[in-house]
């Protein structure tokens, strides 16, 4: 995939994820289950994993969401909206 593809896969599933999170305050997943169930199968059947990553890498700078890494090293994506986080 080109880089202007790449960029605009990244935007796109920016733009998904932001408007799963707007619909569901308390959204908190792994990034399989966000690849899996976050993302609407008819526009992204198959996501680039770099784009989804880069993705939820914005989402975690801009606020949005909190990264969290779990004692035996699984990682979730929670949304901060609905959730008490510091």
């Amino acid at each position: 995939m080109g880089c202007s593809s790449e960029h605009e896969e990244h935007q796109l599933i920016l733009v998904a994820l932001t408007a799963y999170l707007r619909a569901h305050i308390q959204a908190a997943d792994t990034f399989e289950g966000i690849r899996d169930w976050w993302l609407p199968r008819d526009r992204f059947p198959a996501p680039d994993p770099q784009a989804l990553e880069q993705a939820l890498a914005t989402l975690v700078q801009l606020g949005q969401l909190v990264r969290f890494e779990s004692s035996n090293g699984l990682v979730l994506y929670i949304n901060r909206a609905g959730n008490r986080l510091h």
